[in-house]
C-alpha cells in the first residue's frame, strides 16, 4: 500500500477535451510530467478554434424559403373531414348500448332481490 501511495503523489487529473467544442467535460489521471506538453496542445487547439470560427462566421447560408413569409394553416385547414355516417356502426352501437342497458336491468333487479327484507315495516 505504502509503494501505492508513492506512485500516486506523481499522478494528476486531467481535464479530457471534448471533440466538438474542445472544452474539457472530465477528469481521468495522468502523469506529472506531461503536464506542460499538454497546456501547450490546448493552446494550439484553441487557436485553432478562433480561426475555423472566424471562417465560419464570413459564409452565411439561407434556407430555403428565407425570403417569404411563412404558411400558417388556420380556418378552414383545420375543420375535421365530415366522412359520410356509416349505417352499419350506428346499427351496431345502437344494439350494444340495448344489451348493456338490459344487463344493468337484470343486475339492479338481482340486486334488489338480494337486499329483500320480508320484515320491513310499512306505515298504513
Amino acid at each position: 500500500k505504502v509503494q501505492k501511495q508513492e506512485e500516486d503523489v506523481n499522478v494528476r487529473k486531467r481535464p479530457r477535451m471534448d471533440i466538438e467544442t474542445n472544452d474539457t467535460f472530465s477528469d481521468e489521471a495522468v502523469p506529472e510530467s506531461s503536464k506542460i506538453s499538454q497546456e501547450n496542445e490546448i493552446g494550439k487547439k484553441r487557436e485553432l478554434k478562433e480561426d475555423s470560427l472566424w471562417s465560419a462566421k464570413e459564409i452565411s447560408v439561407t434556407y430555403p424559403g428565407a425570403g417569404k413569409l411563412p404558411h400558417i394553416i388556420g380556418g378552414s385547414d383545420l375543420i375535421a373531414h365530415h366522412a359520410r355516417k356509416n349505417t352499419e356502426l350506428e346499427e351496431w352501437l345502437r344494439q350494444e348500448m340495448e344489451v348493456q342497458n338490459q344487463h344493468a336491468k337484470e343486475e339492479s333487479l338481482a340486486d334488489d332481490l338480494f337486499r329483500y327484507n320480508p320484515y320491513l315495516k310499512r306505515r298504513r
